[in-house]
Protein backbone atom coordinates (compact mmCIF):
# COMPACT_ATOMS: atom_id res chain seq x y z
CA UNK A 1 0.00 0.00 0.00
CA UNK A 2 3.17 2.14 0.63
CA UNK A 3 4.08 2.00 -3.23
CA UNK A 4 0.66 3.51 -3.76
CA UNK A 5 1.09 6.87 -2.40
CA UNK A 6 5.20 7.08 -3.20
CA UNK A 7 4.66 9.62 -5.64
CA UNK A 8 3.31 11.92 -3.25
CA UNK A 9 5.91 11.35 -1.11
CA UNK A 10 8.18 13.93 -2.83
CA UNK A 11 7.03 17.33 -4.69
CA UNK A 12 3.67 16.89 -2.70
CA UNK A 13 3.67 20.72 -3.30
CA UNK A 14 3.78 20.81 -6.95
CA UNK A 15 1.38 18.31 -7.52
CA UNK A 16 -1.23 19.76 -5.35
CA UNK A 17 -0.02 23.06 -7.08
CA UNK A 18 -0.32 21.26 -10.87
CA UNK A 19 -3.45 19.57 -9.56
CA UNK A 20 -5.18 23.29 -8.62
CA UNK A 21 -4.01 24.53 -12.12
CA UNK A 22 -5.57 21.93 -13.54
CA UNK A 23 -8.48 22.37 -11.89
CA UNK A 24 -8.83 26.24 -12.48
CA UNK A 25 -8.05 26.25 -16.10
CA UNK A 26 -10.48 23.73 -16.78
CA UNK A 27 -12.95 25.90 -15.17
CA UNK A 28 -12.16 28.91 -17.46
CA UNK A 29 -12.35 26.57 -20.09
CA UNK A 30 -16.00 25.32 -19.50
CA UNK A 31 -16.83 29.16 -18.54
CA UNK A 32 -15.63 29.78 -22.43
CA UNK A 33 -17.46 27.00 -23.79
CA UNK A 34 -20.77 28.07 -22.04
CA UNK A 35 -20.14 31.85 -23.27
CA UNK A 36 -19.64 30.46 -27.02
CA UNK A 37 -22.75 28.49 -26.59
CA UNK A 38 -24.22 31.67 -25.52
CA UNK A 39 -22.96 33.74 -28.40
CA UNK A 40 -23.54 31.10 -31.31
CA UNK A 41 -26.55 31.92 -33.19
CA UNK A 42 -29.63 29.69 -32.54
CA UNK A 43 -27.64 28.33 -29.39
CA UNK A 44 -29.69 29.68 -26.55
CA UNK A 45 -32.80 28.24 -28.53
CA UNK A 46 -31.37 25.04 -28.62
CA UNK A 47 -29.73 24.66 -24.93
CA UNK A 48 -33.60 25.96 -23.73
CA UNK A 49 -35.56 23.39 -25.77
CA UNK A 50 -33.15 20.56 -24.63
CA UNK A 51 -33.63 21.90 -20.83
CA UNK A 52 -37.57 22.43 -21.22
CA UNK A 53 -37.87 19.13 -22.72
CA UNK A 54 -38.85 20.46 -26.09
CA UNK A 55 -35.92 18.87 -28.18
CA UNK A 56 -35.53 18.10 -32.16
CA UNK A 57 -34.03 14.83 -30.26
CA UNK A 58 -37.62 13.80 -29.30
CA UNK A 59 -39.11 14.93 -32.66
CA UNK A 60 -36.11 12.68 -34.27
CA UNK A 61 -36.92 9.59 -31.99
CA UNK A 62 -40.39 9.58 -33.08
CA UNK A 63 -40.59 10.99 -37.08
CA UNK A 64 -36.87 9.67 -37.27
CA UNK A 65 -36.39 12.47 -39.80
CA UNK A 66 -32.50 13.91 -39.22
CA UNK A 67 -34.13 17.21 -40.75
CA UNK A 68 -35.40 17.34 -37.49
CA UNK A 69 -31.97 17.28 -35.40
CA UNK A 70 -29.81 18.45 -38.09
CA UNK A 71 -29.42 22.42 -36.33
CA UNK A 72 -28.69 20.79 -33.33
CA UNK A 73 -25.90 18.36 -34.22
CA UNK A 74 -24.17 21.14 -35.79
CA UNK A 75 -24.50 23.03 -33.10
CA UNK A 76 -22.89 20.36 -30.89
CA UNK A 77 -20.52 19.82 -33.69
CA UNK A 78 -19.00 23.39 -33.65
CA UNK A 79 -18.79 23.72 -29.83
CA UNK A 80 -16.90 20.06 -29.75
CA UNK A 81 -14.37 21.12 -32.45
CA UNK A 82 -13.96 24.62 -30.68
CA UNK A 83 -13.50 22.55 -27.46
CA UNK A 84 -11.55 20.08 -28.03
CA UNK A 85 -9.09 22.66 -29.98
CA UNK A 86 -8.96 24.63 -26.70
CA UNK A 87 -8.68 21.68 -24.81
CA UNK A 88 -5.60 20.06 -27.16
CA UNK A 89 -2.67 22.32 -25.95
CA UNK A 90 -3.85 21.41 -22.18
CA UNK A 91 -3.78 18.30 -22.32
CA UNK A 92 -0.35 18.30 -24.17
CA UNK A 93 1.34 20.95 -21.19
CA UNK A 94 -0.07 18.71 -18.72
CA UNK A 95 0.23 15.01 -20.45
CA UNK A 96 3.91 14.41 -18.54
CA UNK A 97 4.22 17.18 -16.31
CA UNK A 98 3.55 14.94 -13.25
CA UNK A 99 6.27 12.77 -14.25
CA UNK A 100 8.73 16.01 -14.89
CA UNK A 101 7.45 17.11 -11.46
CA UNK A 102 8.25 13.87 -9.59
CA UNK A 103 11.45 12.51 -11.45
CA UNK A 104 12.96 15.62 -13.03
CA UNK A 105 12.20 17.77 -10.41
CA UNK A 106 11.26 20.42 -12.14
CA UNK A 107 8.98 23.35 -11.16
CA UNK A 108 5.33 23.69 -12.18
CA UNK A 109 5.88 26.02 -14.98
CA UNK A 110 8.99 24.52 -16.64
CA UNK A 111 7.07 21.07 -16.40
CA UNK A 112 4.00 22.16 -18.59
CA UNK A 113 6.13 23.86 -20.86
CA UNK A 114 8.48 20.89 -21.13
CA UNK A 115 5.79 18.99 -21.88
CA UNK A 116 4.00 20.86 -24.44
CA UNK A 117 7.29 21.36 -26.04
CA UNK A 118 7.99 17.25 -25.95
CA UNK A 119 4.36 16.51 -27.21
CA UNK A 120 4.23 19.15 -30.01
CA UNK A 121 7.88 17.99 -31.12
CA UNK A 122 6.16 14.57 -31.34
CA UNK A 123 3.01 15.48 -32.60
CA UNK A 124 2.45 13.14 -35.06
CA UNK A 125 3.72 9.93 -32.56
CA UNK A 126 1.27 11.63 -29.95
CA UNK A 127 -1.67 12.15 -32.33
CA UNK A 128 -1.26 8.18 -33.43
CA UNK A 129 -1.56 7.59 -29.44
CA UNK A 130 -4.31 9.57 -28.95
CA UNK A 131 -6.30 7.85 -31.56
CA UNK A 132 -5.39 4.31 -30.52
CA UNK A 133 -5.96 5.70 -27.09
CA UNK A 134 -10.08 6.40 -27.79
CA UNK A 135 -10.43 3.03 -29.89
CA UNK A 136 -8.81 1.22 -26.91
CA UNK A 137 -11.18 3.06 -24.36
CA UNK A 138 -14.22 2.03 -26.56
CA UNK A 139 -13.23 -1.14 -26.28
CA UNK A 140 -13.25 -1.20 -23.03
CA UNK A 141 -16.13 0.30 -22.94
CA UNK A 142 -17.88 -2.54 -24.01
CA UNK A 143 -17.87 -5.51 -21.21
CA UNK A 144 -19.57 -3.36 -19.36
CA UNK A 145 -16.69 -1.20 -18.79
CA UNK A 146 -14.85 -3.63 -17.15
CA UNK A 147 -11.56 -3.51 -19.59
CA UNK A 148 -10.96 -0.23 -17.65
CA UNK A 149 -9.19 -2.68 -15.31
CA UNK A 150 -6.63 -3.56 -17.68
CA UNK A 151 -6.59 -0.83 -19.87
CA UNK A 152 -5.45 2.42 -16.93
CA UNK A 153 -2.57 0.49 -15.60
CA UNK A 154 -1.13 0.08 -19.25
CA UNK A 155 -1.94 3.79 -20.43
CA UNK A 156 -0.54 4.62 -17.44
CA UNK A 157 2.61 2.40 -18.05
CA UNK A 158 2.43 3.93 -21.62
CA UNK A 159 2.63 7.36 -20.52
CA UNK A 160 5.71 6.84 -18.34
CA UNK A 161 7.35 4.50 -21.00
CA UNK A 162 7.18 7.67 -23.82
CA UNK A 163 8.31 9.97 -20.97
CA UNK A 164 11.52 7.54 -20.29
CA UNK A 165 11.70 7.70 -24.55
CA UNK A 166 11.20 11.41 -24.94
CA UNK A 167 13.07 12.72 -21.83
CA UNK A 168 15.67 10.55 -20.96
CA UNK A 169 16.64 8.65 -24.58
CA UNK A 170 20.47 7.07 -24.49
CA UNK A 171 22.53 7.96 -26.67
CA UNK A 172 24.60 4.97 -28.33
CA UNK A 173 27.74 5.50 -29.67
CA UNK A 174 28.94 5.94 -33.00
CA UNK A 175 30.59 2.82 -34.73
Amino acid sequence: MNHLFAGFSRQTGKLIGLGASYIVIMMVLAIILGLLILVIPGGREIISNLVSGQSSIDEFMHSGDLQEVQPALQFFLVISLIGIALYLPILMAYWFAPALIILDELSIVEALKSSFLACLYNILPFTIYGLAGIIFMVIAAIPFGLGYIILIPVGFISIYKAYADIFHRQVQPAG
